[in-house]
């Protein structure tokens, strides 16, 4: 049986007033018409507790043709909403050829956070986030207050969300500490004195185990667009807004389809369940000190889940360089690229060096006249 959502039909985007196409309108579960006003619920889906084996999932995962757009600068693949004529890229700015789409098979999303943040909010935050930067150049907060809401670009990112189970054998050596009292002697004021002291030393043994560990929503981008190391400045995500995938909510919003597929994507999560089963490995050793020689793990009972989450992008460009800012459109949450002014931290290395140099003169005074009995 299908776990998919059926596509919402294309006219069920229509205002019921007026005709025009509708918006998602953030921070809702409604349609709205950016003409007359009239809204149209969602009746949202919010069972969101249900995933699938991974195993099965591309043999039983749905497909459904969507009209998509190039970008012949950075790869991207992107939807856009209904009677947009011109556009550019959401992720590099370029110009987008919109009557070069076409329609493609790709995956139906199994769950979406709608957009929470709209985009006058984002406008805030992105200037919020400008004012708190440290060594940007003078102009650059100027720069980025010049960036209307029509300049906000709100994108559905996809996201492969995984909950897997771990099994990690490991070898190596625990070190435990324990302590010698050491006799020597020396000359003090031309008298041999004798001391004693407890010098530590480690005691090490041989060890091997094995620990389990339990991963639930593991996140990867599915998009290279959104680099990893970007999409994890973002998170975390309030995955309890997750709803049942409807087309209502990308209704007036871009969208990228995956191009990092779900294996792919897996090996990534993977990755980063490395730190937390090194630490498992530190725990189960004990002792004082862990010398780990290997680590060999494995993932079973993998679940997984296709997921649209919602950013706002912006981008500018600043001595002929693009640079991206990315806001989490469910927690606010905001990163991006940015230049650095080099007269500002020259400016400021100068500073240290100074507070330094005259930190030293005064300890050097303070010693001198210490010398001299003052």
């Amino acid at each position: 049986m299908s776990h998919n959502p059926p596509s919402i039909p294309h006219n069920s985007l229509k205002c019921e007033g007026c005709g025009a196409f509708v918006a998602f309108e953030a921070g809702t579960h409604q349609l709205k018409c950016p003409y007359c006003g009239n809204t149209q619920a969602i009746d949202a889906n919010k069972d969101n507790s249900r995933t699938f084996k991974f195993e099965d999932y591309t043999a039983t995962q749905k497909s459904v043709s969507r009209l998509m757009i190039d970008c012949h600068k950075c790869g991207s693949t992107v939807t856009l909403p209904d009677a947009v004529t011109s556009d550019n890229c959401p992720f590099c700015a370029s110009p987008l050829v919109v009557n070069m789409g076409k329609h493609i098979l790709t995956q139906q999303p199994d769950y979406v956070i709608p957009f929470v943040v709209n985009s006058d909010e984002a406008q805030k935050k992105f200037r919020h986030w400008a004012s708190k930067i440290w060594f940007a150049p003078s102009d650059l907060i100027h720069r980025i207050n010049q960036i209307t809401t029509h300049q906000l670009q709100g994108v559905y990112i996809p996201y492969w969300c995984y909950n897997t189970h771990s099994a990690s054998a490991y070898g190596g050596n625990r070190g435990d500490y324990y302590y010698v009292q050491e006799t020597h002697t020396k000359v003090v004021n031309g008298e041999t004195v004798t001391e004693t002291r407890s010098v530590r030393h480690t005691r090490w043994t041989p060890v091997s185990g094995f620990v389990q560990l339990y991963f639930e929503n593991l996140l990867v981008s599915a998009s290279p667009s959104l680099p990893q190391k970007t999409s994890e400045i973002l998170e975390p995500w309030d995955l309890t807004l997750l709803v049942g995938f409807d087309d209502r909510y990308v209704a007036g919003f871009r969208s990228e389809t995956f191009r990092i597929n779900a294996k792919e994507a897996f090996a990534i999560a993977q990755q980063r369940t490395e730190n937390a089963i090194h630490n498992a490995v530190v725990d189960d050793i004990g002792g004082d000190e862990q010398d780990i020689d290997n680590i060999e793990t494995k993932f079973h009972a993998t679940e997984i889940r296709y997921l649209l989450l919602p950013v706002w992008l912006s981008s500018y460009q600043y001595n002929g360089k693009l640079y991206q800012l990315v806001i989490n459109a469910c927690t606010g949450e905001v990163t991006g690229g940015r230049p650095y002014s080099a007269t500002k931290i020259t400016l400021f290395v100068l500073f240290i060096i100074a507070i330094l140099v005259v930190a030293f003169v005064l300890i050097q005074q303070n010693q001198q006249h210490a010398s001299y009995g003052y």
